[in-house]
């Protein structure tokens, strides 16, 4: 067998059983919660500390049974957008929507109840977000920054580097600090369309119109795609 038609099988493989557990999980009974969630940067600068954020709603259902395949119990879409961070006029930073945050409940941050209890948690984030205080989100969860030199090129993009961010400064990462705050039912923060506004015409390539390739020397532009960037709720 070719490599080209092992390649395709394997593919399709994939895409059978990512079907077959999509169908099995609509016929078991799950619990549903959306929570609003303001994602808190904090930097260290030479004028002293900064911060950037942006609201997002995230929709997390739990499975009492979890899913066949995956045994997984809970999952989550997310409505909003990369977070653009103001470190003046020429230096367009952004810091992505995070992937692989799908299985947990506010990018870690509220581990112990929800191992305690996952749908009085749920719940508690859902109705009642008066009740928790701002929570450090877990490094392995930090989001990343990119700088696009020219925010209408999306080809000229790379990752934030400390001299990206504050020129002459010590070389290290700008980024010490990440909070998530559960909010009442708050607008979404949407303005990153204005500043990146290629985003409107992205299909479901990578950012630069190419379809994702598997190279040592694959440019970042292959490697990200526009849901890091403004991504809408799936129901």
């Amino acid at each position: 067998m070719s490599n080209g038609r092992y390649e395709e099988l394997k593919i399709t493989s994939v895409f059978l059983l990512i079907l077959m557990a999509a169908t099995l999980a609509g016929c078991l009974p799950k619990q549903t919660y959306r929570v609003y969630e303001r994602l808190i940067l904090h930097f260290q600068t030479p004028h002293g500390p900064t911060t950037a954020s942006g609201v997002g709603v995230k929709t997390y259902r739990y499975y009492p049974e979890r899913l066949p395949l995956t045994n997984t119990e809970l999952t989550s879409s997310f409505g909003g957008e990369a977070i653009v961070i103001d470190f003046g006029p020429e230096r367009k930073t952004f810091a992505l929507i995070p992937r692989g945050t799908g299985h947990v409940v506010a990018y870690g941050a509220f581990d112990a109840e929800y191992d305690k209890d996952p749908a009085a948690t749920l719940e508690a984030l859902a109705q009642t977000p008066d009740l928790f205080s701002v929570r450090s989100v877990p490094k392995k969860f930090w989001p990343q920054l990119v700088v696009f030199e020219d925010p209408l090129n999306p080809l000229i993009v790379r990752r934030a580097k400390l001299s990206d961010i504050f020129p002459q400064a010590e070389p290290g990462y700008a980024l010490t600090g990440v909070e998530i705050e559960i909010l009442d039912e708050t607008p979404t923060t949407q303005k990153i369309v204005d500043i990146l506004p290629w985003l409107t015409t992205l299909q479901t390539s990578s950012i630069d119109g190419v379809a994702g390739v598997i190279s040592l020397d694959r440019p970042l532009s292959n490697e990200l795609y526009g849901m890091e960037f403004i991504r809408k709720e799936t129901e």
